[in-house]
């Protein structure tokens, strides 16, 4: 991926983030799992260039390769909304209006998640598209009485817990009964987009 700010020549390649995946790999090799569980970040490449979905797709694709463990099996979580300005700052800025701080799902929808999809389909794995926990067909900075968003690239933590029992449901995996006792979710609606 390119450098974020801060991090070596505008526009080059995050070598730290490559290292990681090179340990990453190393370590689900080393461990022998039996799930995999994936999610990412859409960024750009080196040059500030956008991958396509075909370069997406492959590069998801390539990953699975990398993993030699028998029988091992690949869940991929999609990615959450990319919200066009910081949804916690908007709402600062317009306590009164919590309209202003949505967008429609079209306008916020990952770019890449039908090629990841396909990706982990070819593997037998699964993917979970996590749209509907953020949005119905506009996604709102609050869902509920949870204020969604702490930045543009993170969920507040709260809503975060809030989604434990879907997010173990969609895994299949047992979820803590005594922290979260019920597996419903918030479902963002756009009549019930709370204002004010």
């Amino acid at each position: 991926m390119v450098n974020p700010g801060g991090f070596g020549p505008s526009g080059g390649e995050f070598h730290q983030c490559d290292k990681w995946h090179t340990y990453a790999i190393a370590i689900i090799n080393h461990l022998r799992p039996d799930l995999v569980i994936v999610t990412q970040e859409t960024h750009g490449a080196p040059g500030n260039h956008l991958y396509t979905s075909a370069q997406w797709q492959q590069g998801l694709t390539s990953f699975f390769a990398a993993i030699t463990v028998p029988s091992v099996h690949f869940e991929v979580i999609g990615n959450m909304p990319d919200m066009p300005t910081d949804p916690s700052q908007c709402l600062d800025e317009h306590s009164q209006d919590v309209p202003a701080c949505s967008a429609p799902v079209a306008r916020v929808a990952p770019p890449n998640a039908q090629a990841e999809e396909q990706a982990v389909a070819a593997t037998g794995g699964r993917y979970v598209d996590v749209m509907p926990w953020f949005c119905s067909t506009i996604c709102s900075a609050i869902v509920g009485k949870y204020q969604v968003y702490f930045n543009q690239q993170h969920v507040m933590g709260s809503y975060a817990l809030s989604l434990e029992g879907v997010m173990a449901e969609a895994l299949q995996l047992p979820t803590s009964a005594e922290t979260h006792p019920s597996t419903k979710v918030p479902r963002p609606s756009n009549a019930a987009v709370p204002s004010g």
